[in-house]
């Protein structure tokens, strides 16, 4: 038995049960600080690589009965701008929980009307049928709150609109979670919020969601994306600017502690695995109701 591993284990245990008893979890506002610091450099390090997939879907969106657009997670606003250029006569509404990037958002899409937000507690704000299409591009996942969220979708969703999203899975991004979590053994004491990763596993994990609340799958596409920092940038800095660890930089202080940065940048260099998102993108729409 390695008994430094097994000391360095139950420390960090100790560590995240006293997190939790005392109610200190990554908190949403957390993730929005994270996209807030990134909002300027994400269009530029980060939603290049995404915007092939994010076009793919937006390009096959079928036409939207008459009602509200509701843009989840509208980031910076690209595909903010999409919809509304796409489908001129519906209003558009830009949901972000960052002001910084609903701040960008606004310059992309002027005529966007803009909610500072989570997805959930805007979409349990709204009237139910109320939204004519719904899309989340990247933005659901990574908490607890996912069936929830697809459960509001489904509310306010009239009978013949479309919920399209893309989605992160579990195993998405491998070499940088594992290296973070090498970096939480190494520095227990260091570990400020304890968190709990919700992505799901897989497509058949997803589905059961949506067939619970009674949405048929029109389309699905399931894929990974081969990721590479800039040549001219190392793997933190460059990280630290996608928004990929927002959230995370609260849990350890990357952006801060030179021991703690230099520990995991090289963990994330030592790995053999090539760093992939691995994401489900599809359009459902409300199952109809033959009654």
């Amino acid at each position: 038995m390695d008994i430094a591993k097994y000391i360095s284990g139950a420390r960090l245990n100790v560590r995240l049960a006293g997190l939790v008893l005392t109610n200190r979890m990554l908190r949403k506002v957390d993730f929005a600080r994270g996209y807030d610091t990134a909002a300027n450099t994400y269009d530029s390090e980060w939603l290049c690589i995404l915007k092939p997939v994010t076009d793919r879907l937006l390009g096959i969106l079928p036409p939207f009965p008459p009602g509200e657009i509701y843009d989840l997670g509208c980031g910076t606003g690209y595909t903010t701008f999409t919809l509304a250029r796409r489908f001129p006569e519906h209003r558009i509404n830009a949901i972000d929980i960052s002001f910084g990037m609903l701040t960008k958002a606004s310059h992309n899409c002027p005529s966007a009307f803009l909610h500072h937000a989570d997805s959930l507690q805007f979409l349990s704000r709204q009237a139910a049928e109320s939204a004519g299409g719904i899309v989340a591009a990247w933005s659901l996942g990574g908490s607890t709150d996912l069936p929830l969220e697809i459960a509001e979708c489904r509310r306010v969703l009239k009978k013949r609109g479309s919920f399209a999203f893309i989605i992160s899975l579990a195993d998405s991004m491998t070499p940088i979670l594992y290296a973070f979590r090498k970096c939480m053994y190494r520095y227990p004491e260091k570990v400020t919020r304890a968190l709990l990763p919700q992505y799901p596993k897989d497509w058949n994990t997803l589905k059961k969601m949506l067939d619970k609340n009674s949405f048929s799958t029109v389309w699905m596409e399931e894929d990974r994306i081969d990721i590479k920092p800039g040549d001219s940038m190392r793997p933190l800095a460059w990280l630290l600017k996608t928004g990929i660890l927002a959230g995370f930089e609260t849990v350890l202080p990357l952006r801060t502690d030179k021991a703690v940065a230099e520990y995991f940048e090289q963990e994330l260099l030592a790995s053999e695995i090539p760093i992939q998102h691995h994401f489900i993108a599809a359009i459902t729409q409300p199952v109809p109701d033959h009654s």
